[in-house]
């Protein structure tokens, strides 16, 4: 069995609840606020951690008081921070106002994020090993992003890049396992007009397995045989669909660490997103352990991602 070791950002969330999201030039009152642990990175370490994986986080914090908190918020999700390094300067911050309807608006001020580079990247990852993934994202430089995913192939492990938010990165030149993207990320990238043309036009261009997310009607995957469509599962109810996309990453690089192939991954990964949008926060449902989401796949239906 591997670890994960998830390279990518870890922010303070500041959650305005509202009625409806404002439009452009609009003010809305918010009928809550609460504050919590977010960022992809960490929200996706916590998650591969909850679906039974050993998880090591590799990134920055700065010297503000929030520092503390965030590594709190992983170690109490059984994330091993020891990768985490404490730079001058404020935290990672995201403001993000969610709907009754549970979608959401998020700005994020990097702060801390922006000082992952290639030195905090190779001493978080110095003891890989070609049992292990790695996991990254598209919140910190990169220059960071690349640096693991040279570490990665140097020691044979597999690199899973979540390319969100989309940034320019010559993926041309990254040793993929799979590019984990959702519909709006690969039309971003490559063109086309359905979703199978967008995952395997990538999965082509890439010479790579891709995985495109579809929220209610599934998920594509390409380059691991013919191109197909694995059904998502339906939540109980939608709360909070902040962190959802990291939920399903989490867990599919989880899933992958302990064995599984390409698809039983993706099925790994649509539960623990089905399950976490039903929870406030961007770290979502606490419950999202190995043995919940083999129950949500023990009865597949068409739901949301």
């Amino acid at each position: 069995m591997g670890r994960v070791f998830v390279v990518g950002s870890l922010n303070l969330d500041l959650v305005l609840t509202v009625e409806d999201c404002p439009a452009p030039g609009e003010t809305v009152l918010a009928r809550a606020v609460s504050r919590g642990c977010g960022g992809k990175g960490a929200n996706q370490a916590v998650s591969a951690a909850r679906a039974g994986a050993l998880v090591v986080m590799v990134g920055c914090v700065g010297d503000d008081q929030g520092a503390q908190r965030l590594r709190h918020g992983l170690e109490v999700a059984g994330v091993d921070a020891s990768g985490v390094v404490s730079v001058p300067g404020e935290s990672g911050l995201a403001v993000v106002t969610v709907a009754r309807d549970g979608e959401n608006q998020i700005v994020v001020a990097p702060g801390a994020n922006r000082r992952v580079d290639e030195r905090v990247v190779r001493s978080g990852l110095a003891s890989l090993t070609g049992a292990d993934v790695v996991l990254t994202q598209a919140e910190i430089p990169v220059a960071a992003i690349q640096a693991a995913a040279a570490v990665a192939s140097e020691r044979g492990a597999r690199f899973v890049l979540n390319l969100a938010p989309p940034v320019a990165i010559a993926l041309d030149g990254l040793e993929l396992h799979t590019l984990l993207v959702n519909q709006h990320e690969a039309a971003a990238i490559i063109s086309g007009t359905s979703p199978e043309e967008l995952a395997t036009g990538l999965a082509e261009r890439l010479a790579t397995r891709v995985v495109v997310t579809l929220g209610a009607d599934g998920v594509m995957v390409a380059g691991d045989g013919p191109v197909h469509r694995l059904a998502a599962y339906p939540p109980q109810r939608v709360v909070d669909t902040t962190g959802a996309g990291d939920a399903f990453a989490g867990a599919f690089a989880a899933a992958l660490a302990n064995g599984a192939g390409i698809d039983d991954a993706v099925r790994f990964g649509a539960a623990a997103g089905s399950l976490t949008v039903a929870a406030a926060g961007a770290q979502g449902a606490a419950d999202t352990t190995a043995e919940a989401l083999r129950a949500i796949i023990a009865a597949p239906a068409t739901g949301h991602v």
